[in-house]
């Protein structure tokens, strides 16, 4: 009897697994229907092909509540990347897409697919996988130009020739040149035919004050390169378009270094101790422009994670000098309307001589929106040039002038910036 027993429990034993073991089979591998391309993800223009964002089709007779889409590369975890929630009329019939914002930001090169899990209503789920190949498509290459040409200063053209060659094709090709200190458009060159070999053969305009050329070439995918030729001409003045500076305690663009017309933030204090041309702080009194030799009493409210300014070489800080040109006299409005028109083709002590305009004697030039300008306050309205004097590094008996054109400011407190535009003296 008791072996009866014995193989009727083993029996129902057997039977519990295999209902188990279906019904474990039945959660994990529900009859969904993945209708899936082959896609091929282009890491140049993060994009992908066919189409330009991955997508797909699931049918399921279950209902679909949520999806997770996985990642899948070589030598890495599958990572998750997206999920989606149907909506309750498309959980049988469910179309999706997934941004390109969701692989931009990872290494592509090594991907292999994208696996999907559907789970549905029910708590079953199903698994499909989208086959994905990456692809790095060939930059345009462009050869044969020159380095270096002499444009033609009198009125007439030169030539600029080289060749481009374009795996996918070329769009355009675009001409700049930098005669207001940024790279502005010369001429743009559309009509290529979606060509993979050309002969670039321009007749160049001089600008005035131009120094560089640059070609820029897209092609049909949207990858671009370029290519920079100087032009061999010597000008007494360098200008450089849209400086962008804040005031902050913790600012990246709290330095100003007039010999390449860059910026640094409070990190760079140190290093730029011999270079940097002026400082942008604000106190309360608001947003201003300081002398290096005059920061003493504020060089500890700059800091670089958490660390306050120290001043390791006083003796190297330059004695900047500023004064606010205001308008209402000749020659103040003369130098407005010369800056603005783009005609000042000298900043020797001369120029300023004979507009009735004397040496800046002030440390700092303060910006104050609603104050009259004077001397060492300067305003958007009636006094938004400021004649500044660099003298050189390790050379502090010589110098060299320059005019600052205040195009935007703020001020507030902790978030105070500034753009403008600054003429150098070469």
């Amino acid at each position: 009897m008791k072996r009866i027993i014995n193989q009727i429990a083993g029996i129902f034993l057997i039977a519990i697994f295999v209902f188990t073991s279906c019904k474990e089979e039945d959660d994990i591998k529900s009859a969904d229907v993945f209708t899936n391309k082959e896609f091929v993800y282009n890491l140049a223009t993060k994009k992908f092909e066919p189409e330009t964002e991955l997508n797909g089709h699931i049918n399921s007779a279950g209902g679909i509540n949520l999806v997770y889409y996985y990642v899948l590369r070589d030598d890495h975890p599958p990572l998750l990347i997206y999920t989606d929630e149907p909506a309750a009329e498309n959980r049988s019939d469910y179309k999706y897409t997934i941004p390109n914002a969701s692989f931009a930001s990872l290494d592509m090169d090594s991907v292999s697919g994208l696996k999907i899990m559907a789970r549905h209503v029910d708590n079953t789920s199903s698994e499909g996988l989208v086959s994905i190949s990456a692809y790095m498509p060939a930059r345009p290459q462009l050869t044969e130009f020159p380095a270096v040409i002499s444009p033609d200063l009198s009125g007439g053209t030169s030539l600029i020739s080289g060749k481009i060659e374009a795996e996918s094709g070329l769009a355009k090709i675009d001409i700049y040149d930098n005669y207001n200190g940024a790279f502005a458009l010369v001429e743009s060159i559309s009509n290529l035919n979606n060509a993979e070999n050309y002969t670039l053969s321009y007749n160049y305009t001089y600008r005035k004050r131009a120094s560089k050329l640059k070609v820029l070439v897209t092609d049909g995918i949207g990858v671009t390169e370029e290519v920079i030729i100087d032009l061999n001409v010597s000008y007494p003045v360098a200008i450089f378009s849209d400086v962008f500076m804040t005031a902050h305690t913790t600012g990246t663009n709290t330095i100003f270094i007039p010999e390449t017309g860059t910026t640094a933030g409070n990190c760079s204090l140190n290093a730029s101790e011999a270079t940097m041309g002026f400082v942008y702080y604000a106190t309360g009194s608001g947003p201003t422009f300081y002398s290096p030799a005059n920061t003493s009493n504020i060089a500890k409210n700059f800091k670089c994670s958490g660390a306050e300014w120290v001043i390791q070489n006083p003796s190297a800080l330059r004695a900047t000098k500023f004064r606010v040109l205001i308008k209402g006299t000749a020659g103040v409005d003369n130098i407005y309307s010369r800056f603005d028109a783009g005609n000042i083709e000298e900043l020797d002590d001369e120029f300023f001589t004979e507009n009735g305009i004397t040496a800046p004697t002030g440390s700092s030039a303060r910006f104050d929106a609603a104050a009259a300008p004077t001397a060492t306050v300067f305003n958007l309205t009636g006094g938004s040039i400021v004649y500044v004097r660099f003298p050189l590094p390790g050379n502090p008996s010589a110098y060299k002038n320059a005019l600052i054109k205040v195009k935007e400011a703020t001020s507030a407190s902790g978030t105070s910036t500034i753009r403008f535009d600054i003429m150098v003296q070469k």
